[in-house]
């Protein structure tokens, strides 16, 4: 269950840096600190993808945390509403990820 660990910290890395390029971010600007942060974007991905069980079940734990953190992020920090099918999606991936971890 680490790479659902490694799942929130990879979807984090990517959805902090989505979301100041949403703001306005210029990257030839930032590149001293954004190429790092891609570094380290990457690691993480690596690490999940490393750490979990099968490719199938890392997908789908990325896309999770992914879809949770940037329909969290649109709501609550950019004020935009959420629609029902990103609501759908969020069910739809855990229960794939409880189904694939019972399988086992």
């Amino acid at each position: 269950m680490t790479y659902l660990i490694w799942s929130a910290l990879a979807s984090t890395a990517v959805i902090s840096l989505e979301f100041l390029f949403r703001r306005g971010l210029v990257w030839q600007d930032n590149l001293i600190w954004l190429i790092p942060a891609a570094v380290v974007a990457n690691y993480l991905i690596y690490r999940l993808v490393t750490t979990a069980p099968t490719y199938v079940l890392a997908f789908a734990a990325f896309q999770l945390t992914n879809l949770t953190l940037r329909t969290g992020l649109s709501h609550f920090v950019l004020d935009e509403p959420i629609k029902k099918g990103s609501l759908v999606a969020v069910v739809a991936l855990a229960a794939a990820i409880g189904i694939g971890n019972a399988w086992k």
